[in-house]
């Protein structure tokens, strides 16, 4: 195991900016690299296509490799993740490899620690998805692969409209939620800019980028289960499936959080009429003292 981690993971910082998603473009020779690709393997799922972040990088085997990429004028590294029912060898690792290709950028170093084990601070955006062939490691226990690029399957007119339609209910559900969770209307302003702005890059990225805000929406958002349904996501080269299995994700979630909402107004409202009534009764035995005094 390579030893990184993406975010919520205390010492291992990997940050994945939902709210950038740019395009990066690469040179290719045919639908391979012309070189075999180095690959960082990681605990969460890899980041989605558009997607920018930042890897804190951690073993030495792994700063070697970074500063081997230092020296390469477009350096390219691919991440996969190493989930609970993944196993690299070199014999078995499931039946495919599908992760994502960044383009690496060392911006500084983590000095908590002395000098001589600062971690370097890796940015990356996120280009596109690929699917590893035939793995191999070197001396220092890096890994390698020729890299396929692994793209949507194409699509009919008429799953084109049903997949738009379903990115409008997806729109609609993020509202609602927002709306039950939301207070501050200038933060209300900002998601629903942003929102529009995601769909408007097109269906594909408006996907990816859904799919990461729904995974810190769900219930235990770090667990297992969470990182192997967005690795599932990942893996998908049906659009319409895509969309439609986040709009099933998302629906519980803004059912349970509107049901949420309702029992606290009624436990409001039901603390108010007893606060009400309580007055009433002191109002009431006010008077009725008033009287015996009289």
């Amino acid at each position: 195991m390579f030893g990184l981690t993406m975010s919520r993971n205390g010492r291992v910082a990997a940050r994945q900016l939902s709210n950038t998603c740019r395009s990066v473009y690469f040179r290719f020779s045919s639908t391979f690299h012309a070189t075999k690709i180095p690959l960082l393997e990681n605990s969460h799922p890899a980041p989605f296509p558009g997607v920018s972040g930042q890897i804190e990088v951690l073993e030495p085997r792994h700063k070697l490799l970074i500063r081997q990429l230092q020296s390469q004028q477009r350096p390219s590294v691919g991440i996969v993740s190493y989930l609970s029912d993944h196993h690299l060898n070199q014999t078995s690792y499931r039946s495919h490899l599908v992760g994502t290709l960044i383009r690496p950028t060392i911006i500084a170093y983590n000095r908590e620690k002395e000098d001589e084990r600062a971690y370097p601070l890796v940015s990356y955006t996120a280009s596109y998805r690929f699917r590893a062939h035939n793995l191999e490691r070197d001396p220092y226990g890096n890994w390698s692969a020729d890299l396929e690029r692994f793209s949507d399957d194409p699509i009919t007119p008429l799953e084109l409209k049903k997949a738009d339609m379903l990115a409008q209910v997806l729109m609609s559900l993020f509202e609602t939620y927002l709306d039950i969770k939301c207070d501050r209307q200038d933060d209300i302003a900002a998601f629903q800019r942003r929102l529009e702005y995601m769909r408007a890059q097109g269906l594909a990225p408006f996907s990816f980028w859904a799919a990461k805000q729904i995974s810190v929406m769900v219930e235990n958002a770090a667990s297992a289960d969470t990182a192997l349904w967005l690795q599932t996501i990942l893996e998908s080269r049906d659009l319409t499936t895509r969309l439609e299995e986040l709009s099933n994700k998302l629906q519980p979630v803004v059912e349970a959080e509107a049901e949420i909402l309702k029992t606290q107004e009624r436990l409001e409202g039901l603390q108010l009429l007893a606060m009400q009534g309580g007055q009433e009764a002191a109002t009431s035995k006010l008077w009725d003292q008033t009287d015996n005094v009289k």
